[in-house]
């Protein structure tokens, strides 16, 4: 041993030999440490880490894989359904999100909405009368997609015909749209500024 400062302190190699069971003992610790949290997946407790992303689909495979067969490859058999009745097709969202009523919600709202006869009835003759034009014009569209559709399918199509093709089903889909949007123009003077409150209520739009 050796005196220093009045303190008795290990000979030198014994000293040394003291850190070096120190040091090797945390190495030992650190690397069951180590091991513990491989074999748990890296998460205290032995649960795995989770992923909020989906697993990414098989390399090549196009997410829309299934849909090669349909009659028109632009359309399913429900849109086809939905254009073929007239129905609103989601085209009316930035006027029945902002407070434009749509004419087919108000008659199955009637009795919530308190509708009089004279509302009712007016409401009728809107909801009527874009359902017949928007039948008419959702079977042109369904027509315009299908020659797009048949012309790649049959390989005649070229740049320019692609374009005229393109025009045709684009102008039927917009006056499709403009019918829906315009009977929620025609139907929001039909109600009270109350029944237009509680109709945004009814469809989950406002707070209660």
């Amino acid at each position: 041993h050796w005196r220093v400062g009045g303190r008795v302190t290990m000979k030198g190699p014994t000293l040394r030999t003291v850190y070096a069971l120190v040091a090797g003992g945390v190495l030992v610790i650190a690397a069951a440490i180590g091991l513990i949290m491989g074999s748990s997946g890296g998460v205290p407790g032995g649960g795995h880490m989770k992923h909020n992303a989906a697993s990414p689909a098989p390399a090549g495979k196009a997410g829309y894989a299934n849909e090669q067969a349909r009659a028109i490859a632009a359309l399913s058999d429900t849109d086809i359904a939905d254009l073929k009745a007239g129905r609103g097709w989601g085209m009316a969202k930035p006027a029945e999100f902002r407070g434009y009523p749509g004419p087919t919600h108000v008659l199955e709202l009637a009795k919530d909405l308190a509708l009089t006869p004279a509302q009712t009835a007016a409401t009728i003759r809107v909801m009527d009368a874009m359902r017949t034009a928007a039948i008419a014009t959702g079977d042109r569209y369904i027509k315009a997609e299908a020659t797009l559709d048949q012309a790649f399918r049959d390989r005649s199509i070229t740049a320019a015909r692609l374009a005229a093709l393109i025009a045709s089903a684009e102008r039927e889909r917009a006056s499709l749209r403009q019918l829906h949007l315009a009977a929620h123009l025609q139907m929001t003077p039909i109600l009270t500024t109350e029944q237009q409150a509680a109709y945004a209520k009814l469809r989950g739009y406002a707070p209660d």
